[in-house]
């Protein structure tokens, strides 16, 4: 993968990112190896994937609350294979597992609603995108709810994973932060970053391991 250096932009965009793991993390197709504070990883399959640039505004939730704000440092650009599970009955990837009821799983789509407890598999080739901000990372001085996090973006009622933010409500919030996210913004925006990515090995076997099993 290459780091990709985006031109200066005088007025910055500013993102939401939402990170989920563990038990919250209930998508069919799986998640990404984030660390709030410090990174957020994604891939061209999902909506805005190529929108967010070096020197951005970023803030983190969970769904529940924000986690912190920073600015964009780097984003290192990749390929990749995902692994995609499908509803057997319609094809669709919108399904959530459950831990209590049986079968695992229940398509989402109102027009199918299939239980099952094995999906449909598919491999498919991805661009992947890992966005770095930990030098400038904060937390808020004052709690924002999920409420508040949506209120933020330019389309509140989107459940998107990466939405576009209103960067006047974000400074807003931000307060007497403001100047010092500003300057570590100047800084990010007129200069080089370099970054050594780390490729897992034995990635062909795990995925001939799954097609087997499934």
């Amino acid at each position: 993968s290459e780091v990709v250096e985006s031109p200066h932009k005088v007025l910055p965009r500013a993102w939401l990112f939402l990170s989920v793991s563990g038990d919250n993390l209930q998508r069919a197709s799986g998640g990404y190896d984030d660390s709030p504070d410090a990174h957020y990883s994604w891939d061209s399959r999902v909506q805005n994937h190529d929108e967010p640039s070096i020197g951005d505004y970023v803030v983190l939730w969970d769904k529940k609350e924000a986690l912190g704000y920073s600015v964009i440092d780097a984003i290192e650009h990749g390929e990749g294979e995902k692994l995609i599970l499908r509803c057997p009955a319609c094809g669709r990837t919108k399904f959530k597992i459950r831990t209590t009821v049986s079968p695992a799983y229940r398509c989402s789509r109102p027009s199918c609603f299939a239980e099952f407890s094995r999906p449909d598999t598919e491999w498919v080739s991805v661009a992947t995108f890992r966005a770095t901000y930990e030098a400038a990372w904060a937390e808020f001085s004052d709690p924002v709810d999920a409420a508040g996090c949506r209120r933020l973006t330019l389309q509140p009622g989107s459940r998107h994973s990466i939405r576009e933010v209103d960067v006047s409500k974000l400074l807003a919030i931000v307060g007497a932060s403001v100047t010092q996210l500003e300057r570590r913004r100047k800084v990010v925006t007129g200069g080089f970053v370099n970054r050594t990515v780390r490729a897992r090995i034995g990635q062909k076997a795990f995925r001939d391991e799954l097609r087997a099993i499934y």
